[in-house]
């Protein structure tokens, strides 16, 4: 993300929360869980400086410490990709569509791999984590395009 749409984007939910606004329009309850799931992604994609950045930010402006920003309680990376990896796997298994406008499974997971060989948090792992438990499902193969 460029530094500018990351700013705006920590910047604009920093305001309305300073003015009172409920934290509903992100999909969250409280602004705290907003931030914790916000800090969350960040951390999957190895950004610390990001989360710096919203703790001082949050700082600055007065608004109450949230501990879990601080202390980095978050879910470990694998721990976010494990829970999307078996969600994904699962609606595959009920012939659910692949999300994200994908045509198939087939094309969604090989698009999900590449990201998966990109994330450092992740990497070959995650794919051969993928493999195994659409698999253990009878689920199709995946037929990867040669690099």
């Amino acid at each position: 993300m460029e530094q500018f749409a990351f700013t705006e984007s920590v910047q604009t939910p920093l305001a309305k929360e300073l003015s009172g606004e409920s934290a509903t329009y992100y999909g969250k309850e409280t602004w705290a869980e907003y931030w914790i799931w916000r800090c969350e992604l960040l951390n999957y994609e190895g950004c610390q400086n990001c989360i710096d950045y919203i703790i001082e930010q949050r700082r600055q402006k007065g608004l109450p410490d949230i501990p879990e920003l601080r202390t980095r309680s978050f879910s470990t990376p694998w721990q976010i990709f494990l829970q999307s990896a078996h969600r994904d796997i699962e609606c595959e298994a009920k012939s659910v569509p692949p999300p994200g406008g994908a045509k198939t499974w087939q094309d969604y997971w090989r698009d999900q791999f590449a990201g998966f060989r990109a994330n450092k948090n992740i990497g070959e792992k995650g794919v051969h984590y993928v493999k195994d438990a659409r698999g253990n499902l009878n689920l199709a193969p995946i037929r990867e395009k040669p690099f």
